[in-house]
């Protein structure tokens, strides 16, 4: 089984079908991009793929398990060892970058352990100078690099991404690129929500486009 699946999903917003019978399987190692216009559901189908929204009728697999129905304690833990990189870094603005990159480490490492971890992932995504700051101190670049140590620093087996270089200058956003395909390249199963035409260039392996609350396959273009 794919680290990401979707079978049959569907769900309506507000009285309107966003998605209608969508099935995706991302495999390890593979960067899937979903694209469409705005307002298409690109962003609810990444909700639905991580638990964070319940789908009205499919079902959803992350790393094997089902995970539609899960209370949350279970899923929860059915989330480790998955990434999720969102629209704007999302990052709590009371703490350093360094300590945003290790909350999500708290269960499994000491604290030491987790800030090290932490400022090591940092590096990796060329923001370890940066680590000491907090995010209203730092360019929106490095808070949304910071965003992708987070997800990267669990070592994750699936990663999400939604719209990840929205709002990023362009060498900001081509540093995301770069990141997003190397997450892939380590075996990673990669699921990406954007609507970057360059992004979708230099990072994809398989292209779909949302329509009309339809997945259809478009060709990779290198």
């Amino acid at each position: 089984m794919a680290p990401i699946e979707l079978r049959g999903i569907e769900k309506s917003l507000g009285g309107r079908r966003v998605l209608s019978g969508v099935s995706l399987a991302v495999e390890a190692g593979q960067a899937a991009c979903v694209v469409g216009r705005s307002g298409a559901g690109k962003s609810v189908l990444t909700r639905i793929a991580i638990g964070l929204l319940p789908p009205d009728r499919g079902e959803v697999f992350l790393l094997g398990r089902r995970i539609d129905g899960l209370a949350r304690r279970e899923l929860r833990a059915a989330r480790r060892g998955v990434g999720l990189v969102t629209q704007g870094a999302a990052l709590l603005g009371w703490l350093s970058l360094r300590e945003n990159v290790a909350l999500p480490l708290g269960d499994g490492f000491s604290r030491r352990a987790a800030l090290e971890r932490a400022d090591a992932a940092l590096a990796e995504v060329g923001a370890g100078a940066e680590g000491a700051r907090r995010p209203a101190e730092v360019s929106a670049g490095t808070r949304q690099r910071a965003a992708v140590a987070r997800a990267l620093a669990l070592a994750p087996r699936a990663v999400l991404y939604d719209e990840p270089t929205t709002g990023l200058d362009p060498a900001a956003s081509r540093q995301i690129d770069a990141l997003i395909r190397r997450s892939a390249d380590r075996g990673a199963a990669v699921l990406v929500v954007t609507h970057d035409p360059i992004l979708v260039r230099r990072v994809a392996d398989r292209v779909l486009e949302l329509r009309d609350g339809v997945l259809h396959d478009r060709p990779v273009v290198v």
